[in-house]
């Protein structure tokens, strides 16, 4: 298993953030690796919510909220053929509005078990890149008032 925590100051109110971070659908804007993505439930966004993505390299993964705290936090499980993903998120108040932080547990299956060492070191560096990536999207979306 590989696990990978990180934490990230947003000059964005803790709702705003969780309310644009929680929605897996907004990925794209700050993820470059983030190929598809798709809500396969009706309604809004909640605990059971499940979606299809895909991101660069990887097959297809449904990923569903098993936990949606709202504003607190949420915490997703993800299944593709070769791996199980599960994150969590919680987004608290912090000088200067909120403070991100990420727990994600990679959990390879069959052969990919065998790239483990490999994925770790590209995992931890671009999930590091991710939180910049989130704290530069999301200020700059609040700056020209285009929060979602």
């Amino acid at each position: 298993m590989i696990t990978l925590e990180n934490s990230v100051d947003i000059a964005v109110p803790p709702q705003e953030a969780f309310d644009y971070l929680s929605e897996l659908r907004n990925e794209a804007d700050w993820n470059p690796r983030m190929r598809s993505v798709r809500l396969l439930t009706v309604g809004p966004v909640a605990a059971g919510s499940r979606y299809q993505a895909r991101w660069m390299g990887g097959p297809d993964t449904v990923v569903e909220y098993t936990r949606f705290d709202r504003p607190d936090g949420w915490v997703s499980t993800g299944h593709s053929a070769g791996m199980t993903i599960r994150f969590s998120a919680r987004v608290a108040p912090a000088p200067p509005g909120s403070r991100l932080t990420v727990r994600m547990e990679l959990i390879p299956r069959g052969p990919a078990r065998l790239l483990q060492p490999l994925l770790r070191r590209r995992m931890r560096g671009a999930e590091l890149d991710n939180m910049r990536r989130i704290k530069t999207t999301l200020e700059s979306l609040a700056a020209r008032g285009a929060m979602p």
